[in-house]
């Protein structure tokens, strides 16, 4: 089983992928459903701590941990998420980018959601 960075290799069978906060759901449904169907295929790769078939690297900016699946094209599309310690994979952000280099909304909006999600916990 290959991993990197962008997997987890902690224990597997309790896993889970969440998609629970309102904005992430209202993200996802904007999405084109050709486009939700790759990430939630890679999400699912992850969540089994598998290697995502997407490019994927980390983005600093957002905060510790989020991670950066990429589709390219026009217009290119971003989803962002983080693992959690017990292997859960908890969607941030997803979107459409339009511009060169880094997105600061996009940068933002994901750093709100993760600092929300730390305050839930």
């Amino acid at each position: 089983m290959a991993s990197n960075e962008c997997g987890n290799d902690s224990e597997k069978k309790d896993r889970k992928l969440v998609l629970e906060d309102k904005a992430v759901i209202c993200d996802m449904r904007k999405v084109p459903e050709a486009i939700r169907d790759q990430f939630l295929a890679n999400l699912e790769m992850v969540r089994l701590g598998l290697t995502p078939a997407l490019p994927c690297e980390r983005l600093h900016a957002a905060g510790d941990g989020v991670m950066e699946l990429k589709i390219n094209g026009r217009p290119a599309w971003r989803c962002m998420y983080v693992v959690r310690r017990n292997g859960d994979v908890v969607v941030l952000h997803a979107t459409s980018k339009t511009s060169q280099g880094q997105d600061k909304q996009l940068v933002k909006t994901t750093s709100q959601r993760l600092k929300r999600l730390v305050q839930d916990r």
